[in-house]
This record gives structure tokens, C-alpha cells and sequence, in this order.
């Protein structure tokens, strides 16, 4: 062969005759055969070639194996290629359509993904979080303790009060019950007062539980409950400021008798002469 076991070609015995000496056809045709049939071989990669009569056993023998050795053609690969490094820190790689790829960043991906901060989703806040952290139960109610700290106060629904807890919260129904019973056991209060002028037209400075007065006459008021009272049988005190001088004298109207609605007033001086005194206060208590 001409070609040694490293592939390199070498002239056999006989075969590089000098000038003059005679040429054995026998060797020298062995010589040439074996030459035809290496220029007809694959060439071996020490003498340039690839060492294969076909393209897969060339990569093959090169180390260039597509799949094994390097990488296969691929079209996201292109794309990926054409797209170029990323621009800036932080951006990632994502699709943005059949065969398309583009560097986003988190606030885009954000965008695209529905998720925008304070608008889509709700922005990390420290009363929220405090909040989240709580665990619900029944009638139990967040409560912060502080800047970004909450907890758990009770809600109770007592009417008498008997817990006279610091940090629970009553029901309105339980405050109202409360209030309501605390002053029905309170024998002397107020069913209603008035303070009014009762020059020219009556007017109303302030009040409690009356709606309205009627100026009859001089000296002749009938004063109007707001909502009606339980029974009649209530006490009246009347006094007001002195006309010419006089002391004033507020006492009932005996032409009507107090009704559950209403009582008649009349005001005079000392001679008895009915007057309109420019301040008159009336209470009421029972009823």
C-alpha cells in the first residue's frame, strides 16, 4: 500500500529506480494500482482530506458531528441570534408571537400580563400586610396597634355592658339597649324643655322632644310635644324673664288641661296682666 498505517505515503522497494537501470513492470504496476487506488479512497485528514467518501462520515471524522458535536440549524435559534444580547439589566427573553422573540422588561411583562402595579394588581403596602397577617374568627375585628401593626379586638353584642372591656366594640343594639335601660332607671329626667321668645313671633331657641308653639293669645302658649308622651300625669316648671320690670309668673293654662301631646302655658306680672316675656323656659318631667 502506499500509505502507511499513520497515512503517510511512502515509495515502496523498487518502485524509484535511477537513470539508466531497467524498470520492473510487475512492481512498478503494483506501485501505480496501489496509487489509483488511493487517489480514489478517501483522503485521510492527515493529508488534508476528511478521512470519508460521504458528508455525514466526514462531520463525523472532522468532530463535527451535527446533533452531537455542534448544534443542529434551528429557526428560534436564527431568531434568537438576529435578536441580539439583551440591552439592559434585568430584561428576559419572551415571545411576542409565532416565531418572535423580543427582550422585555419587568414592568412591559407586567403590562402584558394584565398585572400592572396600582392598577391591576394592588401595590405592597405595610397596613395590608398587617392585615393579611391576622387570622379571622367570628365576631372578632382588625384593629392597628400601630404604624404597619394590627390585631384582633372582640365585637360583642351585650347589653349590659358587664365586660367594661378597653378595647371591645358593642353592637349599636347593645349600646341603644344599654342607654335605653340607664335612663328609664333614671326617675327624674327631662321628658322635655324649651327655652323660646315670646315677643312677636314665637321662635324657638333650642329644645328637647318639642316640635312646635302656638301664640294664642298674650301671654297664652301652647307648647307642643315632638313625640307624645306615656300618660298626662307630668309635672311642669316654667320661668322667664321680668316685663317692665316685674317679676314673671309662668303657671298652666287652666282653660285646657295637659295632654299627652300638648300643655297650655299662660305668663303675667304680678298684677296678673297676661305679658309676652321676651324669654320664657319650660321642662317638663314624667309623662
Amino acid at each position: 500500500m502506499p500509505r502507511d498505517g499513520g497515512g503517510v505515503m511512502s515509495w515502496p522497494a523498487g518502485t524509484n529506480p535511477a537513470d539508466g537501470e531497467d524498470i520492473d513492470a510487475a512492481t512498478e504496476n503494483a506501485f501505480l494500482n496501489d496509487l489509483l487506488a488511493d487517489l480514489n479512497a478517501a483522503r485521510p485528514i492527515t493529508a488534508g482530506g476528511t478521512g470519508s467518501t460521504s458528508a455525514s462520515g466526514a462531520r463525523t471524522a472532522l468532530g463535527l458531528a451535527i446533533g452531537t458535536d455542534v448544534q443542529a440549524f434551528g429557526a428560534v435559534l436564527d431568531d434568537l441570534n438576529t435578536l441580539g444580547a439583551n440591552s439592559a439589566d434585568s430584561e428576559f427573553l419572551v415571545g411576542t408571537g409565532a416565531g418572535a422573540l423580543a427582550w422585555e422588561t419587568g414592568a412591559t411583562a407586567r403590562t402584558s400580563l394584565g398585572l400592572t402595579i396600582g392598577t391591576d394588581v394592588q401595590a405592597y403596602d405595610d397596613e395590608l400586610a398587617a392585615l393579611a397577617g391576622l387570622t379571622s374568627a367570628a365576631d372578632k375585628m382588625p384593629r392597628f396597634t400601630g404604624s404597619g401593626t394590627a390585631d384582633l379586638v372582640d365585637f360583642l353584642d351585650e347589653d349590659t355592658m358587664a365586660s367594661d372591656s378597653a378595647t371591645a366594640v358593642a353592637s349599636q343594639q347593645s349600646i341603644k339597649t344599654y342607654v335605653d335601660t340607664a335612663i328609664a332607671g333614671v326617675s327624674n329626667t327631662a321628658s322635655s324643655w324649651v327655652n323660646f321668645n315670646g315677643t312677636g313671633t314665637v321662635a324657638i331657641r333650642d329644645d328637647a322632644n318639642v316640635s312646635s308653639i302656638t301664640d294664642n293669645a298674650l301671654g297664652d302658649y301652647t307648647i307642643n310635644f315632638t313625640t307624645t308622651l306615656a300618660n298626662a300625669n307630668y309635672a311642669i316648671v316654667g320661668s322667664g324673664e321680668s316685663v317692665g320690670g316685674h317679676p314673671l309668673i309662668v303657671s298652666i293654662n287652666p282653660s285646657a288641661a295637659p295632654t299627652t301631646s300638648a300643655f297650655r302655658i299662660k305668663t303675667e306680672n304680678h298684677a296678673s296682666n297676661h305679658v309676652d316675656p321676651p324669654i320664657v323656659s319650660v321642662i317638663t318631667f314624667g309623662g
